[in-house]
């Protein structure tokens, strides 16, 4: 079975049309656009995806920049400091004190 390159794809197909071109998968995806409002895209697996809650290391980098200075505190009452950074999967900024 030869591969197909998808990228640009969904910039000349509908989401419905992908569906199709991919076998009728639920929740195929590309964009965080082709998903509900309440979803993101997983570029992993390529399907939409509920996104996570929101956790107070979300919440300390809410409207920073990546690699701006945050700090949150544990369900213990402990302050932490760290960096607001993204990592795979879905890329939100959450802050970590592992750096």
């Amino acid at each position: 079975m030869k591969r197909i390159n998808l990228k640009g794809l969904s910039e000349v197909l509908s989401a419905k049309e992908l569906k199709n071109v991919m076998g009728g998968s639920y929740g195929f995806c590309l964009t965080d656009s082709m998903c509900d409002s309440d979803e993101f895209c997983n570029l992993w697996y390529l399907r939409c995806e509920t996104k996570p809650t929101n956790t107070p290391k979300i919440d300390a980098c809410e409207g920073k920049q990546e690699n701006d200075p945050c700090s949150w505190k544990s369900e213990m009452g402990i302050t932490y400091w760290g960096r607001c950074l993204a990592f795979a999967m879905n890329y939100t900024l959450h802050c970590s004190d592992l750096n």
